[in-house]
Formats: C-alpha cells, sequence, structure tokens
C-alpha cells in the first residue's frame, strides 16, 4: 500500500486506482455466480495527516469496512451498519467464520469468531482484502474520499455493511496500538484472536521471564567466556510491529546483571511506524535509559528502509551490512 508515503497526490491516486480494479473484480465475481465479502487489513491510506499537521505515514487505530456482494440476480435482505468511528460490530476474527458461512461450512470449535453475515450459500466465495484501507473522516484529510471512488461508495451505500476492529488487543496487539498486516492477517485467517509477538514479549517482560530466558542467558554467557563483544540490534521505536525499543533495554539489563562489558548496540532509525523526524529524542530518550542501567555503547545507526528494505535492493541493504561487519560509514563526531 503506497499509504506510506508522504506523497499525498499518490496516496489519492492510488485510491482511485485501487477502487478502480475493485469493480473490475466485482462485476467479473458476480457474472460467475460468486459471493464476495470485502475488507481491509489495518488502516493506513484513509489518513493523510497527523493531529499537528505532519504527513501521516504510519498504520491507524481505525474501523475497516467488511461488505457482502452477493452474486448477480440475487439480494438478501441484510440490513447496512450505519458507520460510527467509536464503535465495531466485530473483529477481523469475524471474517473468515462469515466466509464458512457463506460456503455453508461448519466453524471449528477453536475458531472464536463469529459469522457477521449469513447469505445465501452459493459454493463459491471470493474474500478480497484492501490492504491498508482504513474508514476515516469524510474530508479532505482522507484520500480515499479525496480520490473518485464511485465503486466504494457505492458499496458503503447500497450494500450489507460492518464495522470492525482491526488494531489493539482486537487482533492481539496491546490495546492502543496501531494494526499491521501481520496481526491483520493472522486473525483473519484464524479466526480468533491471536496474541501478537509484542503482547507476548511485553507479558514477559511484566512478569521476568525476559530476562531468565536460556538462550538470552547462554549467548552472553559464551560471549564472556570467550572474551567476545556482545552486539544487539535496537529498532529505534515505540509503535512498530517489528520491534520496540524496550527489547534493548531489558537485554541491556540482563547484561549488566552478568557483569558484561562489552555490549554494542547498532539502532535501526525508524520513519515508517513512527512520525519522520522523531528519531533524535528517541535517540536522547534511549541513551538516558541506557544511563540509568549502566551498560551498552551505541556505535552505529541505520534508517530501517536501508537496512530492513524489502525489495530485494542490495545497494540498499550492502550500506547496512558494511556499516555492521566492516564498520564504514559516516562517522558522527
Amino acid at each position: 500500500m503506497i499509504g506510506h508515503t508522504s506523497n499525498n497526490a499518490a496516496k489519492v491516486e492510488t485510491a482511485r486506482v485501487v477502487d478502480k480494479y475493485l469493480g473490475e473484480t466485482l462485476a467479473k465475481a458476480k457474472a460467475a455466480g460468486y459471493t464476495t465479502l470485502i475488507t481491509a487489513d489495518h488502516g493506513n491510506l484513509e489518513r493523510m495527516f497527523t493531529p499537528d499537521g505532519k504527513a501521516d505515514v504510519a498504520h491507524t487505530e481505525n474501523l475497516v469496512a467488511f461488505i457482502l456482494v452477493p452474486p448477480e440476480g440475487t439480494a438478501p435482505a441484510i440490513a447496512r451498519t450505519s458507520f460510527d468511528p467509536n464503535r465495531a460490530d466485530g473483529a477481523l476474527s469475524d471474517v473468515t467464520p462469515t466466509v464458512l458461512a457463506a460456503l455453508g461450512v461448519q466453524q471449528p470449535a477453536d475458531m472464536l469468531g463469529k459469522p457477521q453475515f449469513r447469505p445465501e450459500k452459493t459454493g463459491k466465495v471470493l474474500l478480497i482484502i484492501l490492504d491498508g484501507w482504513g474508514m476515516g473522516a469524510q474530508d479532505e484529510t482522507n484520500p480515499i474520499f479525496l480520490a473518485e471512488t464511485p465503486v466504494w461508495d457505492d458499496l458503503l451505500k447500497n450494500y450489507p455493511v460492518r464495522y470492525l476492529r482491526a488494531s489493539g488487543n482486537a487482533v492481539g496487539l496491546e490495546s492502543g496500538k496501531a494494526g499491521n498486516s501481520e496481526a491483520g492477517h493472522l486473525n483473519i485467517g484464524a479466526g480468533r484472536v491471536v496474541p501478537q509477538d509484542d503482547v507476548r514479549l511485553e507479558n514477559a517482560m511484566q512478569d521476568g521471564s525476559f530476562g531468565e530466558n536460556p538462550v538470552f542467558i547462554s549467548a552472553v554467557e559464551q560471549a564472556k567466556q570467550t572474551g567476545k563483544a556482545l552486539h544487539l540490534f535496537a529498532l529505534l521505536t515505540k509503535k512498530s510491529s517489528h520491534g520496540s525499543i524496550d527489547y534493548p533495554l531489558e537485554l541491556l539489563a540482563l547484561c549488566k546483571r552478568m557483569e558484561m562489558e562489552n555490549v554494542f548496540v547498532h539502532i535501526f532509525f525508524d520513519g515508517r511506524s513512527t512520525p519522520p523526524g522523531s528519531a533524535p529524542q528517541l535517540l536522547r530518550e534511549l541513551e538516558e535509559k541506557m544511563r540509568q542501567i549502566g551498560a551498552g555503547t551505541i556505535v552505529s545507526g541505520v534508517g530501517r528502509g536501508i537496512a530492513l528494505d524489502r525489495d530485494k535492493n542490495w545497494a540498499k541493504v550492502k550500506k547496512a551490512y558494511d556499516s555492521l561487519t566492516l564498520g564504514k560509514g559516516a562517522r558522527y563526531r
């Protein structure tokens, strides 16, 4: 989803193009006798600006629509639900139970979600997941609202719609945390709330088992016994689904307890799940907490988009690789 860009014109154009191909897909599905269900894995594209007016590139906590489109020639009498951003009809875990209901397949006992619709059984169901397509404000801060989206507008007006939670504890994340693709698809597929890694890690930090993890302890002991340094990667963020500033701090506290001296921290700056320009303040916070713990030294930093590139762009990744393995890079003084 192109919502992660700060190019607002591109966001509006994306909404228009997605709507165009959604319409083409729906027309063929209806003609072929499919019951079509449409939803999203999380919100993102629908919010253009942060509260302070800056470009918003992060995921959101917004609800997502869940729409039923029957086959051609059928019109089930299922009332639409009016949209209220503060009230949800269910969660993403209800999607697969609804698919099974449409197929006439019994829902497994471990699948705890509930069907949002019980359409006429056709034996053929198409599930369309619009990546990052949340329900935003109906104004000029919403690229989907600004774009020409006749298909989407018609769906919301004339077809059965429910609104689902796609963030926070409704998808197994920490309360108040924006949704993401991994949590969204896991919950959709499982038909139940699947606890995500950040919740499991947070629970482990709260009950103390994080610092007692035998794998962590073994790694520190091995580094001490061989006289080697310990290197930690740290994603400098408080909101990402891929990591948190708290994890390396917990490991540094473990190193302090085990009297491990040479601990070097390599920072991955996050400009995607956190607002661009927030790194300096987060870095100051990290340095202060490291000082309080009394362990670790920050030795390198690189942008997430370089080190964690998803597009197999070796020219970008090599910069991070050379920094980590050869110590090459612009030196900070």
